[in-house]
């Protein structure tokens, strides 16, 4: 607990929010503290070019690691749980395991990946780029707040046109494991403390354009009225229908 609430003093707002969004140097300076912690128990943590970042605790055997994290940056003015919760509790596994003397067969590598909230136009962008998934077009679309992907990059001291070489090879590690929050209530109306995902949402996304016509509110009559709102009503109420009826989610 004490970690998770000293991960939250960095961009912590009056209201309790907390404002860390990926590339920014409140980010910076959180990760670095969390590197900082790996770094007391003689490991040597790294930053990748898209600004992941990892520490390696080696293990009994030669086998692939087991990746163990999550992502430290947040939404703006954001909650202060959703991704450090992961990325605190993969440091707390690891530093049992230093405390004890202990090693498992496979090493494990902590993980803290950058910008895994969609803040950067692309959507994940730290574990795109590991995955060699990212789209190097999006460098130069609009990220939350109106400048291009690439100089938050370059304001990272990151350069853009290597982001690609974060990619690690398929395979590369033996499993993945986050502890993660929940969002939605499931478990709490349960009361069970945690679960086992066994899906993930897929998201698509839809632009609609309803066309109406302008004209004086207080005058003109009904029959003459064309409301884009009223035409755009039927449709937004077919999307929760539809939602409900085949058991998944649709917002407008």
């Amino acid at each position: 607990f004490k970690d998770l609430d000293d991960l939250r003093q960095f961009g912590l707002q009056p209201d309790g929010a907390v404002h860390r969004v990926g590339y920014t140097q409140v980010d910076t300076e959180a990760r670095n503290w969390l590197m900082n912690r790996f770094r007391d128990m003689g490991l040597e943590p790294y930053t990748d070019a898209a600004g992941n970042s990892f520490a390696l605790y080696s293990g009994r055997d030669r086998l692939r690691p087991i990746g163990i994290g999550s992502h430290s940056d947040t939404v703006p003015y954001g909650g202060a749980y959703d991704g450090a919760l992961g990325v605190v509790a993969a440091l707390a596994v690891i530093e049992a395991l230093y405390e004890a003397d202990e090693r498992l067969h496979h090493p494990l590598e902590w993980v803290n990946f950058a910008a895994e909230e969609a803040t950067m136009a692309g959507g994940t962008t730290g574990s795109q780029a590991l995955t060699g998934i990212f789209n190097m077009a999006v460098l130069d679309k609009a990220a939350w707040d109106g400048r291009p992907v690439r100089e938050h990059l370059l304001g990272a001291g990151l350069e853009p046109e290597k982001i690609l070489e974060a990619k690690r090879p398929e395979g590369s590690y033996a499993a993945f494991l986050e502890l993660h929050i929940e969002q939605s209530d499931r478990l709490e109306k349960a009361n069970l403390p945690i679960a086992i995902v066994d899906g993930f949402v897929g998201i698509r996304r839809y632009a609609v354009r309803f066309d109406g016509t302008a004209n004086h509110a207080g005058t003109t009559p009904m029959a003459s009225r064309a409301d884009a709102l009223v035409a755009s009503a039927p449709m937004i109420k077919f999307v929760r229908e539809l939602a409900v009826e085949l058991g998944i989610v649709g917002t407008i």
